[in-house]
């Protein structure tokens, strides 16, 4: 540290202040994010601040800090700084980050956890100069804004693959693309003949004369709750979006099954255990202790990344050995959908929470199909069919029930093309976060060393040029 870093407390750093009280009644919908100790819990149209904010979880959920540049409402269960004294606002954000753990130890509540400001307030700290302050909050942002970076990617890729998966093997546009340019070639001319006219019946579209008759023949053969996809589907043809080579190894007409309805041509309805297996190998870490056990549990916050990864050899209770090419799936809460494809470090003790469905690709090939048939909005729902219990933390998934859900058997053939052109899209996806893992832990490491003076700015420079 050096000697133009100055003593002084948190109150003379930063004011903090208790937020305001708002319901949700007394809320009108607007674009303000309403901040309490647990994040964003809604949106507001008035604000109490305008940025940029700090703000400490208060009541509740303490040791939590959230940084904003909008105008927002601080909700009465946070602290927020009031007066940041001249001091740099983002610096004063990674301040409080540093002092997580301490914040928890303050608690003063007797059933809910709760901080008073009166008892942060006297605590030492030291005040770097502005310039070395703007510099740490720089160097940490970075860090910061990287992550984050690798966040927004991510999203966009999952969402490129599970787009695929749909496109594919929900919506059917491969197939209805079949069906439309077999009935277009049939049909390039905007006139019908009587006879066709008579042929085609009743316009189900509602459109009357020729160009009710001339729709629906184009339409013919596809179920009507799949017409507004096919209106969509005429349109990409028409401008040249539509995949015909892809078109090509799929059906070019529909059946219905009394299990999920109309389903393409030649597919069958089958159970997902057929594809996968449900996987409850168990196993006794405690009787392994030289073993360092590579242990994956459910986060307890909402996040489709990556499940919590803790590395250690003293785990107490029965786990399930996680398998190779296995996925993940949270059985808690299934109203938020928890899915995750586990990176593993060291196969041979890799285990996972008993929380956890753990479900095996019968073909280890197509686990990214698997990953993608879990995740797929059908299925989903056909899981919120299956919960038992209440709303809240006592609701969960049967996995055996899981197991036996009713999917659609398209054929081993186009699994492996959907494989060929979405692995590409979640292994990207899986370089990004293992890059955020390292930059988390670097972003971790340095944090409580730059905000203490224990490491300079130019010594923690040094270390971000090695990665």
């Amino acid at each position: 540290m050096g000697s133009d870093w100055q003593e002084t407390t948190i109150g003379g750093i930063a004011t903090l202040q208790r937020g305001f009280d708002i319901s949700k009644k007394e809320q009108t919908e607007g674009a303000i994010p309403v901040i309490s100790s647990g994040g964003i819990g809604s949106y507001h149209n008035e604000s109490k601040h305008n940025g940029p904010g700090v703000l400490l979880g208060r009541k509740g959920t303490l040791g939590s800090v959230y940084w904003t540049d909008v105008p927002h409402w601080p909700h009465s269960t946070i602290l927020w700084v009031k007066d940041f004294h001249g001091n740099d606002p983002k610096f004063i954000y990674y301040f409080f980050k540093a002092m997580g753990p301490e914040l928890l130890r303050m608690d003063v509540g007797a059933a809910n956890p709760t901080l008073n400001r009166n008892h942060v307030h006297p605590l030492p700290a030291l005040r770097p100069p502005l310039p070395e302050q703007k510099a740490i909050a720089h160097i940490l942002g970075s860090l910061d804004d990287k992550i984050e970076l690798n966040r927004k990617m991510n999203a966009t890729l999952e969402a490129m693959a599970q787009a695929l998966f749909k496109s594919w093997f929900v919506d059917f546009d491969p197939v209805i693309d079949n069906v439309l340019r077999k009935n277009l070639a049939k049909h390039p001319s905007p006139s019908l003949s009587q006879g066709e006219r008579d042929l085609a019946g009743p316009s189900p579209s509602g459109r009357s004369g020729d160009e009710g008759a001339l729709q629906d023949t184009i339409y013919n053969g596809i179920p009507e709750e799949l017409l507004a996809r096919a209106e969509i589907r005429r349109q990409a043809i028409a401008n040249g979006a539509a995949d015909e080579a892809t078109a090509e190894h799929f059906p070019s007409a529909f059946q219905e099954t009394e299990e999920l309805g109309w389903i393409p041509e030649g597919w069958e309805v089958s159970s997902f255990e057929k594809l996968a297996k449900l996987d409850t190998t168990s196993v006794k870490p405690f009787e392994h202790p030289e073993t360092i056990w590579e242990h994956y549990s459910i986060p307890s916050y909402d996040s489709t990344s990556m499940p919590s990864l803790d590395l250690g050899n003293k785990i107490k209770s029965n786990k399930y050995q996680v398998k190779a090419g296995a996925i993940l799936s949270s059985k808690l809460n299934p109203e938020t959908e928890r899915t995750w494809w586990p990176l593993m470090m060291n196969p041979s003790a890799a285990i996972c929470s008993t929380e956890f469905m753990q479900f095996v690709p019968k073909n280890k090939a197509e686990q990214a199909f698997v990953y993608s048939q879990i995740r797929s909005e059908p299925f989903q729902k056909s899981i919120l069919e299956r919960v038992t219990g209440s709303t809240g933390s006592r609701q969960r998934a049967q996995p055996k029930q899981i197991a036996e859900i009713d999917v659609i058997d398209c054929g081993e053939s186009l699994r492996v093309e959907y494989v060929r052109q979405a692995l590409p899209l979640i292994q990207a996806s899986q370089n990004n976060l293992l890059q955020s893992n390292t930059l988390t832990k670097l972003r971790d490491t340095l944090l409580p060393k730059l905000i203490s003076g224990e490491l300079r700015v130019s010594e923690a420079q040094r270390l971000l040029l090695d990665q």
